[in-house]
């Protein structure tokens, strides 16, 4: 069973400490999502880290990934069973311009995971435990993973499905 949900009024710099497991579940190309996840270590610099990654992306690792999920495919049979096995604390969902969190947000509910955060412009249910809208397309406009990690450091910006 996973440990205690961090809290639900706050998801920001220094909520996951010594033991706490979070799974960075990346879609597309990781290169690009690597200021996201460096952001994410910064943030959290005693959580244990389990990066799930296109399996074509296992060249581009950060060097303190704890451990790395990378399946051919995101609905292979066991990857359900390999992510409740590893009885993660929160699963934040960096997609690549254009990707829905959805997807692997209802495979990590489905796995048992409490805490679910991911930008989407479409409500999905309940498969997103912390759900941001993305920004305005246009020049400068900050990429999905951006507006997620500076979206759970502000709890006026986050939603959930309760309360959107």
């Amino acid at each position: 069973m996973p440990s205690e949900a961090p809290s639900e009024a706050r998801f920001g710099p220094g909520q996951f400490g010594v033991g706490q497991r979070v799974l960075l579940a990346c879609t597309g190309d990781l290169t690009a999502l690597r200021p996201a996840l460096e952001e994410c270590r910064a943030a959290w610099p005693d959580a244990h880290f389990t990066l799930l990654i296109p399996a074509g992306e296992g060249g581009h690792l950060p060097g303190w990934a704890a451990s790395v999920m990378a399946p051919g495919t995101f609905w292979t049979p066991d990857l359900l069973d390999r992510l409740r096995a590893g009885r993660f604390d929160a699963a934040l969902i960096l997609t690549a311009p254009g990707d829905s969190p959805h997807g692997l947000g209802y495979l990590c509910a489905l796995a048992g995971i409490p805490v679910r955060a991911g930008v989407s412009g479409e409500f999905g249910g309940q498969t997103l435990t912390r759900w941001l809208k993305p920004a305005r397309s246009g020049p400068g406009t900050p990429d999905p993973a951006s507006t997620l990690l500076t979206g759970l450091f502000s709890t006026a910006s986050c939603s959930s499905p309760e309360r959107s």
